[in-house]
């Protein structure tokens, strides 16, 4: 797999094999492989990007699991 096929997700610049090893991945020109991968002779692949998830931002702590408690405590009772 080349690195510039891209489906939805974005893919590694280094190959999964150089990533391990933590060396500079050099794509070579005519093949889907680096340089590395030719060498040894071994598949060159590059695995999607895991993005961590954003938390959501609620600035009024209402994501608290306590909140509805404490703001019945805090209200005047009638």
């Amino acid at each position: 797999m080349s690195a510039e096929i891209q489906g939805s997700e974005p893919l590694h610049k280094a190959c999964d094999a150089c990533r391990a090893r933590k060396t500079r991945c050099k794509l070579s020109g005519s093949a889907d492989a680096c340089e590395f991968c030719l060498s040894q002779a071994r598949p060159c692949s590059f695995t999607p990007v895991k993005r961590p998830r954003k938390r959501k931002y609620d600035p009024s702590g209402m994501t608290d699991p306590n909140y509805r408690m404490r703001r019945a405590n805090l209200s005047p009772q009638s």
